[in-house]
């Protein structure tokens, strides 16, 4: 009964966890699209808006900050505030395509689907990752079943599945893997 309670923390953690790094990155977007609606628009009756080449100004600076930023730095911002990174399945830096393929589903993945993805996938993938073949990882804590310790893994212990506890020495699954 204990691990599935400890499960159920720890899918909850890791829902937590994505949802405010989300919610960090996209706060950054809207502040932008704010800030160049403001100061490029031109005013409308419902606000402001771009037209011509100013029209793609948005969509690049979106496809910059998270196809590219994930690609070349393995996590966004929001990400790495809170421990975070994306991988391949097999623990590796992401390819390009793989950073492409995760934020095409965005708007499929973010809000409940993405949710439901989260808590119900035994690596907690949603649509974009388990298209893109990628996890995000990171700062996960888990309970040494012998001495009920609070361990937070390293990457290659979470992709690993396995962890010893520092404290006591036991050998650990972690179950996620």
């Amino acid at each position: 009964m204990s691990f599935f309670i400890s499960m159920a923390i720890q899918t909850e953690r890791k829902l937590l966890k994505r949802s405010v790094a989300m919610m960090i990155d996209y706060a950054i977007l809207m502040v932008f699209i704010i800030w160049f609606m403001a100061t490029y628009g031109v005013p409308t009756e419902d606000g402001y808006a771009v037209s011509g080449i100013k029209g793609i100004v948005i969509p690049v600076v979106w496809f910059a900050y998270f196809p590219i930023t994930e690609w070349i730095a393995g996590k966004t911002l929001g990400k790495l505030i809170l421990g975070l990174s994306v991988v391949t399945e097999y623990g590796g830096r992401i390819s390009f395509t793989q950073a492409l393929k995760r934020h095409i589903l965005d708007m499929i993945d973010i809000g409940i689907v993405g949710i439901i993805a989260i808590a119900n996938t035994p690596r907690h993938q949603r649509l974009g990752d388990l298209w893109a073949k990628t996890l995000v990882i990171g700062g996960d804590n888990f309970r040494c079943r012998s001495c009920y310790q609070e361990v937070t893994l390293s990457n290659d212990e979470i992709l690993k599945g396995e962890f010893e506890c520092p404290i006591c020495h036991a050998a650990n699954k972690t179950q996620i893997m």
